[in-house]
């Protein structure tokens, strides 16, 4: 089952300070005197707040993340047939995943990076039974799929399906940042291998399409119609 994910970036805090900044800035206009000055400072003042938690707020989670959830930990454990541990505090510069996913001959290369302000920016490249990339992925960007295949993402997971809208990889965040699952579903002739909830399986590939050996799909398609959308 996959983890629950947020629904809203923590953009409010930031914005709620330039709200109320506004506020006094409202009145000045009416106001003169002392009592203009002071509406004026409040309204830089509360500016002033907005742009310091902007930058100096957590960056992973977010202002104020420390106070709404306390007993968040401070690392993370990716869970890819294997567990490791990252500081939640690199996923802001960006970290390389690809060492720690339990599949020989790293068919999946994956950097990510995580903010609270400009969502998930992920690097990935997918390769397929030749060894050969059948999609290439830059922060948004389509730099190759292969036919029949298509992606969908928003700032707390990514997915790519096959031609039957069937997931053949997928990063999730967790909402507290405690795990990162890469689940993920290759195939060649004689074999086949599942990574699903951190936990790995290989079978035989004619037994690919029993229900243990598929993921649940996260998000709409196509997704040029259904973009961030979830099912």
């Amino acid at each position: 089952m996959l983890p629950i994910m947020p629904s809203f970036r923590d953009f409010w805090v930031p914005f709620l300070f330039v709200i109320v900044g506004l506020i006094p800035a409202l009145f000045a206009g009416s106001a003169t005197g002392n009592a203009r000055k002071a509406m004026l400072t409040w309204t830089a003042f509360f500016l002033f707040l907005a742009v310091l938690f902007y930058i100096w707020g957590d960056p992973v989670r977010g202002p104020f993340a420390s106070l709404r959830r306390p007993h968040d930990a401070t690392t993370f454990a990716l869970r890819a047939g294997m567990a490791c541990t990252f500081p939640v505090s690199e996923l802001k510069d960006g970290i390389d995943l690809s060492r720690c996913i339990a599949i020989e001959g790293r068919p999946i290369e994956l950097w990510i990076r995580k903010t609270w302000w400009s969502g998930l920016y992920v690097k990935l490249t997918l390769k397929g039974a030749d060894d050969k990339p059948v999609l290439v992925f830059d922060n948004k960007s389509k730099l190759y799929v292969a036919e029949g295949l298509d992606l969908n993402y928003d700032d707390y997971a990514f997915e790519v399906v096959d031609d039957k809208k069937s997931p053949a990889f997928q990063l999730v965040i967790t909402e507290d940042y405690s795990s990162i699952y890469v689940n993920a579903r290759f195939i060649s002739e004689k074999e086949a291998l599942l990574l699903k909830d951190g936990g790995l399986k290989m079978r035989e590939a004619s037994q690919m399409n029993q229900p243990e050996m598929k993921l649940e799909r996260i998000f709409k398609y196509p997704s040029y119609i259904h973009q961030g959308e979830r099912e």
